[in-house]
């Protein structure tokens, strides 16, 4: 099918005897991006018919008329393509990722120093024209330069708000102020603790000592 299409300017396609072939090719052949399965079965949760040998007789019943599924039915349906599905997707991720990992292989993108400038070769959008200079790595980040900048800007403004913010609810202390802070709340604050090798046991009962419960065997 590729190669038709590829050679559809010089010979022409016969589609009256093609097309059914192509519709093949695309809808009911395995595929490894959707876990080996049809994009027609992905698609309905069941196999095709077009090109069985056999009758339909497993999906045609003799009364359909008559015949009605039930609750239970209707989610056991639900749950296989549901499955079919989840398969499906998976594969498509597994399959994603190695084609990355394929590409970064085959085409390692460059890496630049911040501030370094990369020379480009483009062509304009306005005049249509081919052009080629030295750009701010900086300003090829992003899809356009003016995404760029706007993000820059957006940065700028956190900072700003962030460094508002600082200067509004910062409240400078001295050591005493953390000692006051903390007797104000009832602990007592001792800065030179015995040098016997008990500091462990001592900073645990010390600020029991004035609530009754301070014994030690």
């Amino acid at each position: 099918m590729e190669y038709d299409l590829q050679k559809i300017r010089q010979d022409g396609v016969n589609w009256a005897k093609q097309l059914p072939l192509y519709q093949r090719i695309l809808t009911n052949n395995l595929k490894e991006v959707i876990a080996y399965k049809t994009p027609f079965e992905i698609y309905f949760a069941r196999k095709c018919n077009a090109f069985r040998e056999s009758k339909l007789q497993d999906e045609i019943l003799p009364s359909a008329r008559r015949v009605r599924p039930t609750k239970n039915d209707r989610n056991r349906r639900s749950q296989q393509a549901l499955k079919l599905r989840m398969q499906a997707k998976k594969a498509t991720s597994r399959c994603d990722e190695r084609m990355q990992r394929t590409q970064l292989r085959l085409n390692p993108p460059s890496v630049y120093s911040i501030g370094e400038k990369a020379y480009v070769s483009y062509t304009s959008p306005l005049s249509g024209k081919e052009e080629r200079k030295w750009v701010p790595v900086d300003d090829i980040t992003s899809l356009t330069l003016g995404r760029e900048k706007q993000k820059q800007e957006c940065a700028k403004l956190s900072s700003k708000k962030r460094n508002d913010h600082y200067k509004k609810y910062y409240i400078p202390m001295r050591r005493d102020d953390y000692a006051k802070t903390i007797e104000d709340q009832g602990f007592k604050l001792v800065y030179n603790p015995p040098g016997d090798g008990n500091f462990q046991i001592w900073y645990t009962i010390a600020p029991a000592k004035g609530t009754g419960h301070f014994k030690i065997s």
